[in-house]
């Protein structure tokens, strides 16, 4: 990824934690990291949080810039989406970064962590996308 791809997803994630912050009662994200030494930053958000990060277009823009390869997401238990084994022996799904965000929203106790790392250091990922229970 480019300088500019990165100064992109920074852009977006500041740009994303104040759309969340912003958003009617949702607290401030329980959980930040900033980590330069290892090429992480980002937040374990509330289920309040998610449900006001998945009203936005950020995670769209973010499916329709990112190269797919680019980003991993991890799925709950509560997720419909299935894995399925792909040619190359490794576990896919077919879900992008918004629909999984919907799905969590869609919990009563569902939640997103998001993370941006450098692609050098996490096998080309910048964005992954978890799904986590409350």
């Amino acid at each position: 990824m480019s300088a500019r791809g990165i100064g992109t997803a920074v852009g977006i994630v500041v740009w994303a934690g104040a759309a969340v912050v912003g958003a009617g009662n949702a607290t401030a994200a329980h959980s930040f990291r900033l980590d330069p030494a290892a090429g992480v930053f980002g937040a374990n958000l509330t289920h309040e949080e998610t449900v006001a990060l998945a009203g936005t277009p950020i995670l769209q823009w973010l499916d329709a810039t990112i190269d797919p390869g680019a980003g991993l997401i991890q799925l709950a238990p509560y997720s419909q989406t299935e894995p399925y084994l792909a040619d190359d022996g490794k576990w896919r799904v077919h879900i992008t970064l918004h629909q999984a965000a919907d799905e969590a929203a869609a919990q009563s106790d569902g939640g997103v962590a998001i993370w941006f790392t450098n692609p050098v250091a996490f096998d080309g990922k910048m964005v992954h996308l978890l799904q986590t229970p409350r």
